[in-house]
């Protein structure tokens, strides 16, 4: 009888051990595909998240700015703006001027011009400097730094004036064969956002007689490589 005792147990317990070991098992399964299901969710988000940022910031390219092209440069601009033309000066306006002359309160005016003058470029924003800022108790000069105008070298100059009812003035100075073009951005504030438009129409301004006499040069030396051989 004990042995038969004996061997129910042993059974029982070796039962219990096979269920136990089981459970184990599914439960270790069913955390396992738990925790790839979640991950695939993440990594899914983490696409879906990154296509629509991409798709933000290609429509906010395309839809918010638009270039520019003279005969001599382009650069990029609000789309929304306003352009006139007078003389050797583009004047780019964030309100419609026919509608109201004058600027409105959070306005800003985009004016590029050019210069033919026998003086360097620090000498002729010196001399800006001298007759529009220093001896003009409207202005206050701000800051002054090297900078990039494109592709170009160029002086940075920020003021500050009591006309027009209070401005913020950010101009690039360049100096590009013989003429010194100027870039003024004119704002009732500084704040980020004229900073951000500013710093893209500076980085977008291109001069199109370097583009013209760099093809003129690589149509040059292929010729000069095809009649070679």
């Amino acid at each position: 009888m004990e042995n038969n005792r004996k061997g129910i147990k042993q059974s029982l317990a070796a039962i219990f051990l096979a269920v136990l070991a089981l459970v184990t098992t599914l439960a270790i399964f069913l955390y396992t595909q738990s925790k790839d299901v979640d991950e695939k969710k993440i990594e899914s988000a983490a696409d879906d998240r990154t296509v629509e940022l991409l798709t933000e910031e290609e429509e906010a390219v395309e839809l918010d700015w638009v270039t520019y092209f003279g005969e001599e440069v382009s650069f990029n601009y609000p789309v929304d703006w306003f352009l006139e033309n007078e003389g050797d000066f583009v004047i780019i306006s964030s309100w419609d001027p026919q509608v109201s002359p004058e600027r409105s309160v959070d306005g800003l005016r985009l004016i590029i011009g050019k210069v033919t003058t026998d003086m360097t470029l620090e000498q002729y924003v010196g001399d800006y400097l001298d007759q529009n800022i220093s001896f003009d108790p409207s202005y206050n000069l701000l800051g002054r730094k090297q900078a990039l105008l494109g592709a170009q070298p160029a002086v940075f100059i920020q003021a500050a004036t009591s006309l027009e009812g209070g401005s913020v003035i950010q101009s690039m100075f360049t100096f590009f064969e013989g003429e010194i073009w100027s870039v003024d951005l004119i704002g009732t504030v500084l704040d980020d956002d004229m900073q951000n438009i500013f710093d893209q129409i500076a980085a977008s301004f291109t001069f199109l007689k370097t583009i013209i006499n760099e093809e003129n040069l690589n149509n040059n030396e292929e010729t000069y490589d095809e009649s070679s051989n």
